[in-house]
C-alpha cells in the first residue's frame, strides 16, 4: 500500500509519501497534483475548523502528565515553529475560508529527504516533480529549529479537567556523551525512590531527550496533589544517588548504553524520523548514533558527576485543576532571554 500525508506547520508544508519502490514517484506525482487541484468549500471549511477547535479544546481533557509533555515541549519552541492552543484557539475564530485557501500556494525553499530502496537518480526526480508541482525551490537555509535555552527558573500552570495533578521539572545540560549514562543511573532511582519507597504517585518517570546543542532531563510525578517539594528533595541530593553506584553497576550502565546505540534501526520509518531530525536541525550529523556509541567509550564517573553539576536553572510544568499562567506570555519571556 501507499500513503500520502500533508500537515501544515507553522513555517508551511510538510507532505510525507510512502509505499513500493517502483510506482513512489507516481504516486507523489499525482498525489501532489490531487493536493493542488482540491477546492475548499464553505461547508467542508466549517467541519474542519469545527473539528480544529474541538481536538484543541479537548487537551483539557488529557492526562495531566500527557498535557505537562505537551507545554514543556512547547516551552521550548520559537515562535515560528510552533503557536499555543491559546492562541491558536483565538487565531481561529477569525480565519476565513478564503485565508485557507491562500494559504494553500506554497511558496520559498524546500528541505527534502527520500529515503529506501530508489535509485539517487530517481529520489533527485521526485524533487524535481515537488518543486515544479507546487513552484517552490531548493537551496540553503539557516531557517532552522534551534530549541530556547531555560536561563532562569520558570513555572507555568496549566488547567485541566482532571482531578489529579502532574508536577514536571525540567533540566537542560549541555550536549555530553555522558548525558545516556546519566539518565540510565537516575532513571530507575527516581522511580524506586517516590513511586516505590513513597508511593507519591502512579506517574513517576525520569526520561531524557537530545536536542539541537544539548540535552534535556524530565523528572514527572502525576499525583492528587503538587510534588515539587518532592521532586526539589531528590534533586538535591541526586549527587550522593550518582556516587553510591558501584564500579560493577556502572560498567553495566556504559554497556547497556553502547548496546542500546549499537542496534539498527527495526523499521524503515524509524531510520526515516532520526535522519528527517538531522535535516530539521541543520545539523546533518548521519553518523551521529556510532559517534555517540563511540563517545561513551571513554565516558568516566567523574564526566557523569560532572554533567549532573552543569545543570541549567529549572523549568517548572504544573497541569492541574484551576491553574493557567500564560503558556505563550512565559515562551516570549524566555525567548527575550537567549
Amino acid at each position: 500500500g501507499y500513503g500520502f500525508s500533508v500537515e501544515a506547520v507553522p513555517r508551511g508544508w510538510e507532505f510525507t509519501v510512502s509505499g513500493w519502490t517502483e510506482r513512489l514517484p507516481r504516486v507523489w506525482k499525482d498525489s501532489l497534483a490531487e493536493f493542488l487541484a482540491q477546492d475548499l468549500d464553505d461547508s467542508t471549511f466549517k467541519d474542519l475548523k469545527d473539528e480544529a477547535k474541538r481536538s484543541l479544546e479537548s487537551l483539557d481533557k488529557d492526562q495531566p502528565y500527557t498535557t505537562a509533555g505537551y507545554y514543556g515541549s512547547l516551552l521550548r519552541a520559537p515562535e515560528r515553529f510552533a503557536y499555543g492552543r491559546e492562541r491558536v484557539l483565538a487565531a481561529l475564530e477569525g480565519v476565513q475560508v478564503e485565508d485557507v485557501k491562500e494559504y494553500f500556494k506554497p511558496e520559498g525553499r524546500v528541505r527534502a529527504l527520500v529515503q529506501g530502496g530508489l535509485s539517487e537518480a530517481d529520489a533527485k526526480d521526485m524533487l524535481v516533480v515537488f518543486k515544479a508541482t507546487l513552484g517552490v525551490r531548493d537551496g540553503p537555509s539557516t531557517d532552522f529549529f534551534t530549541p530556547l535555552r531555560i536561563r532562569k527558573a520558570r513555572e507555568v500552570w496549566a488547567d485541566t479537567e482532571d482531578s489529579n495533578v502532574a508536577s514536571m521539572v525540567t533540566l537542560d545540560f549541555p550536549d555530553s556523551s555522558a548525558f545516556p549514562i546519566l539518565v540510565s543511573a537516575l532513571s530507575e532511582r527516581f522511580y524506586d525512590d517516590l513511586r516505590t519507597k513513597k508511593g507519591l504517585g502512579y506517574v513517576c518517570n525520569l526520561s531524557g531527550r537530545r536536542i539541537k546543542g544539548g540535552r534535556v532531563m524530565n523528572l514527572l510525578v502525576q499525583s492528587q496533589k503538587s510534588r515539587f517539594d518532592e521532586i526539589e528533595d531528590w534533586i538535591s541530593e541526586a549527587e550522593k544517588t550518582l556516587m553510591t553506584v558501584s564500579d560493577d553497576e556502572y560498567a553495566s550502565l556504559v554497556k547497556t548504553a553502547r548496546e542500546r546505540l549499537s542496534e539498527d534501526d527495526q523499521r524503515l520509518g524509524q531510520e526515516f524520523e532520526r535522519n528527517w531530525s538531522e535535516v530539521a536541525s541543520g545539523e546533518e550529523r548521519w553518523d551521529r548514533k556510532k559517534a555517540e556509541c563511540e563517545g561513551i567509550k571513554n565516558v568516566t564517573r567523574e564526566d557523569v558527576l560532572k554533567l549532573w553539576k552543569a545543570r541549567g536553572p529549572e523549568l517548572r510544568v504544573k497541569v492541574g485543576k484551576g491553574g493557567k499562567r500564560g503558556v505563550d506570555d512565559v515562551r516570549r519571556e524566555i525567548a527575550t532571554e537567549a
